[in-house]
């Protein structure tokens, strides 16, 4: 393969200025300079004859016009002259049997340089010659001819060399630019058959390191009802792909209904969509905020169903729905006022109006709290013969302890917490804080963890916050009623770790309650 070394310079391009045809736009601002070149094929040797033409950028004709067009000489070369310095604009080149591309091009930003005197911007460009044929065949997804499927080629097929460090950025040939496009209709056979592209035997020579052809089929309507009924496809390819594979390529439009999965695509609770967002910030309702989702297909109205329920997945919250004419938008409002700063469980039911497919979407959300809100330890029981023993009113070692607060609460980072103490003589020293898990022991108490509620009516969906934590009582004596339990915060000295709210703020202060036994 021929390499298209391309040397620009400015005593060149301005040798080429006064050999070739110019056009001088004697109207320009000042300052002023030259926009030349020349024009060559792929085999580097000068294109006579070659239309081309400069537009914008401040230009303005003697005849008012913002346009201005000359021809190459028998060098290839051209120039415009006179052309306002600084100004960015809009050169095309056309000539018969060779590809028409366009590029934008400028001069130096001011006058005075080199050559004295003069703002330059000198270019070299290459084309390719054209009379080329590629044909595709298009199947629909039946595997039935796709006819009058629509598809354009996109061809880069010019190349300019504006500068010797053009091999150094990885340009083996210069500056490949742009695509031009060319369109073609498939018969009753699904062939599409693109006339007149540039030859590849021409565009590997400039460029072959990427694929330099595209092809586009369009989404195909077949009986023009508006509905699609295909969905489009493109195939890209190297120019030296066709010598590799003379044969015809057969390409296969997609199913349009599946285009993309029947799914929650968004929603101001981001725990709904697919794929799910389970940070708390991405799911936390305004007051008086209804829920809002938008889904990927239009959904059948009659088919909505949306489940709210407190965080236990217990109480029902009722609803009222709303959705749009097209389908595609639906609300949920709430008839009651829900409660500030708590979570919410919620189940969506739909059925796609396009394939029938159902979707089930489980998700939370909170709703925002006023203010800074306060947290508070609200209580703390046991579950009296939950380690399988008989009940007798006491907590037991192995026996459900949990703790409960007003607002769900997160943990932040990892490891375990070991923050729950009992105000008990637990080793039978008569006296306490001596001994693990004890008040006032300056070690270690009992692990303290999330305990998320399962739900019921609705899928629980865990979001990392909960009202409901657990307190592992792991060993020690039995403990009776109304023993003070502490759940000490302040004993997380860790940035970057322990328990925090669903607003972002830590817990810092211990809290207490007097043990009790749940109902």
């Amino acid at each position: 393969m021929q390499r298209l070394a391309v040397a620009v310079s400015a005593l060149v391009m301005a040798s080429a200025c006064g050999s070739g045809a110019g056009s001088d736009l004697g109207a320009a601002a000042t300052p002023r300079g030259t926009i030349s070149g020349e024009i060559l094929d792929t085999s580097l040797a000068p294109l006579d004859g070659v239309t081309v033409r400069l537009k914008g950028g401040g230009l303005a004709t003697a005849d008012g016009g913002t346009a201005v067009e000359t021809t190459t000489a028998s060098d290839g070369a051209f120039a415009f002259d006179r052309v306002p310095a600084g100004q960015v604009m809009l050169l095309e080149f056309s000539k018969d049997g060779y590809a028409s591309a366009a590029t934008t091009v400028m001069t130096n930003a001011s006058a005075g340089s080199f050559p004295i005197s003069n703002a330059n911007g000198a270019y070299t460009f290459t084309t390719s010659r054209t009379g080329a044929t590629f044909s595709v065949r298009v199947l629909d997804p039946r595997g039935l001819p796709a006819a009058n499927a629509r598809g354009t080629m996109f061809v880069s097929s010019a190349v300019g060399a504006v500068s010797p460090v053009a091999d150094g950025d990885g340009f083996l040939y210069g500056y490949p630019f742009g695509f031009s496009p060319y369109d073609a209709t498939a018969g009753a056979d699904g062939v599409l058959t693109f006339s007149n592209l540039p030859r590849p035997d021409d565009v590997m020579h400039i460029y072959d390191a990427f694929n330099n052809y595209v092809l586009v089929v369009r989404s195909l309507d077949e009986n023009g009802d508006g509905v699609i009924d295909a969905r489009g496809t493109y195939i890209n390819f190297p120019a030296s792909a066709f010598f590799v594979d003379p044969s015809m390529q057969t390409m296969v439009l997609g199913d349009p209904m599946l285009v993309t999965p029947f799914q929650i695509s968004a929603c101001n609770a981001q725990s709904l969509q697919s794929p799910a967002v389970t940070r708390a910030g991405a799911n936390v309702l305004a007051s008086g905020e209804g829920l809002s989702m938008a889904f990927s297909h239009p959904v059948v109205a009659s088919s909505l169903a949306v489940s709210v329920t407190d965080e236990q997945g217990v109480t029902q919250v009722p609803v009222t729905l709303a959705v749009s004419a097209a389908g595609y938008v639906a609300t949920a409002s709430f008839a009651a006022s829900l409660q500030a700063g708590a979570e919410y469980n919620v189940e969506v039911h739909a059925i796609s109006a396009e394939t029938g497919a159902t979707l089930n979407a489980h998700g939370f959300f909170f709703v925002a709290a006023s203010g800074t809100p306060v947290v508070s330890l609200v209580k703390v029981e046991f579950q009296d013969g939950s380690n399988g023993l008989p009940a007798d009113g006491l907590l037991e070692p192995g026996e459900n302890l949990y703790a409960y607060f007003n607002y769900p609460l997160g943990r932040l980072g990892l490891g375990t917490l070991s923050i729950g103490y009992l105000n008990a003589d637990l080793n039978a020293s008569s006296a306490v804080g001596d001994a693990v898990g004890e008040r006032g022991y300056p070690g270690t108490g009992f692990v303290f963890s999330t305990a998320e509620y399962p739900g019921t009516d609705v899928l629980a969906v865990p979001s990392g916050y909960t009202t409901r934590w657990q307190i592992s009582y792991s060993g020690g004596p039995p403990i009776s009623v109304g023993v003070a339990v502490d759940v000490s915060f302040d004993r997380i000295i860790t940035t970057g770790y322990g328990v925090r709210t669903v607003w972002g703020a830590s817990l810092t202060q211990g809290m207490s309650a007097p043990l009790q036994k749940a109902p």
